[in-house]
């Protein structure tokens, strides 16, 4: 049992260091910080992440919360991939408003990549999510190793791949995700990394 509980919070801990949400704020900003800007443009934009990829969503998830919504829990629970839909349109727009705004001054590499990146991943997210229950931990976590990796060169960043193992323990310990919902979040995260990457040809 006392090994049962610690290997719990381990998966807990782990969860919530690997959370998506957290995960897509360092990408982003990531994206912002290696891209070629004046450094008061960039301090404007790492604000306007902050504000655009981290307060409005956890402002609009709150939000639904105290409505009664519930976004996550056990496997079984059948409700819960229904009810992300609604954070995934909001977040969709947000990201949207932020490609829109770099097309229309200067197109910044490589953030613009990571937002077209998170506008399919959360497109294909927001349907697929309407019919299945598939995993965001295991989804954004290949998404944050791939993209670290295209970044900052294989050579410095491969370890990032064995973040996806790790985040796959947690959550089948945690009973959140079985392996089929794990698996179409890698699968589907790696769909998203290779599009990505043949629009602004980095691949083939």
């Amino acid at each position: 049992m006392k090994k049962n509980k610690v290997e719990y919070y381990l998966a807990e801990g782990i969860s919530w260091v690997l959370n998506p949400a957290i995960l897509a704020l360092l990408i982003i900003g990531i994206g912002v910080w290696k891209s070629p800007m004046d450094p008061t443009i960039k301090i404007i934009w790492l604000l306007s992440v902050i504000a655009m990829d981290g307060i409005i969503p956890m402002f609009f998830y709150a939000y639904f919360l105290n409505k009664g919504y519930v976004f996550d829990g056990p496997v079984t629970e059948k409700t819960i991939h229904k009810n992300r839909v609604k954070i995934f349109v909001v977040i969709l727009f947000l990201i949207a408003i932020q490609i829109l705004a770099l097309i229309s001054t200067h197109v910044y590499q490589p953030l613009l990549m990571v937002l077209t990146g998170g506008l399919l991943a959360v497109g294909f997210v927001l349907i697929i999510t309407y019919f299945w229950k598939i995993s965001l931990h295991s989804g954004m976590t290949t998404i944050f190793a791939a993209m670290l990796i295209a970044l900052y060169g294989i050579d410095k960043m491969w370890l990032a791949i064995l973040l996806i193992p790790l985040v796959f323990w947690s959550r089948l310990v945690l009973g959140r995700h079985n392996f089929w919902q794990l698996t179409g979040g890698v699968a589907l995260a790696t769909l998203v990394v290779f599009l990505t990457l043949y629009i602004f040809k980095i691949v083939f």
